[in-house]
């Protein structure tokens, strides 16, 4: 079958323009979840014919959201994308536009209760003998992937509290780290072990430190040259 026309312009300019009236809160992960927004909502109008705000019908919402259950997307994950989507809406229906009332009554998926899952300690040093064995080199991109494995591991930090961390949170005298706005929206402190401390001054050069706003990720040459990471890029590094 041909595909779909392009979604009138008014739908897809209106979610740029909800992203950037997000007021910034470096704890929540705003980049990803921006992008997570823009995904989901340009994947549900390629699935739907719409010309325009009074076309959009729960019953849409509901099929992109079957889509993503037979795709293997978990429960959370699918709850996180509704919750994105549907605050999205919200949005639209502030600015008075022709918007159906029964979007908002989409039931959420159900969670289940996953077991946490975590590494036993054998499991765990051959993990990290395998990751420093393949970043042991002094390049920019080993110390890096170093750094991140590192402070992941040593930390307890969650990927977007790594991705959120700033040159000005380091502590190297001190041997911690600042998280800012976590859970909660809560700061709190996470102590770095010898081995990260080491590690943490090998990735920041003393220019590199006087910045305090830039990345704490990434290799003093990018820092320098700004150059910043997402999500992925730190689960595929």
């Amino acid at each position: 079958p041909p595909p779909p026309p392009p979604p009138p312009p008014p739908l897809v300019s209106s979610c740029r323009r909800h992203t950037r009236s997000l007021v910034p809160s470096r704890g929540l992960g705003d980049v990803y979840k921006r992008q997570l927004l823009l995904r989901s909502w340009n994947r549900l109008l390629s699935q739907q014919v719409l010309r325009g705000w009074a076309d959009l019908r729960r019953s849409h919402l509901e099929a992109w959201l079957a889509g993503r259950q037979e795709a293997g997307i978990a429960a959370s994950s699918q709850a996180t994308e509704l919750g994105e989507l549907l605050s999205f809406l919200r949005f639209v229906a502030d600015q008075d536009l022709p918007l159906d009332a029964n979007l908002f009554r989409v039931a959420y998926p159900q969670r289940t209760e996953a077991l946490p899952r975590y590494l036993t300690e054998p499991e765990y040093k051959r993990l990290e003998q395998i990751v420093l064995s393949q970043t042991s080199d002094e390049s920019p991109t080993a110390v890096r992937d170093r750094a991140w494995f590192l402070t992941l591991a040593h930390t307890g930090l969650r990927l977007s509290e790594l991705l959120n961390l700033r040159v000005g949170d380091l502590d190297l005298p001190a041997g911690r780290l600042t998280v800012r706005g976590g859970k909660n929206f809560r700061d709190r402190a996470a102590y770095l072990t010898p081995v990260l401390a080491a590690c943490r001054r090998e990735t920041v050069s003393p220019q590199a430190r006087l910045v305090i706003n830039s990345p704490c990720l990434s290799h003093s040459s990018e820092l320098i040259a700004g150059r910043e990471y997402n999500g992925s890029q730190v689960q595929n590094g």
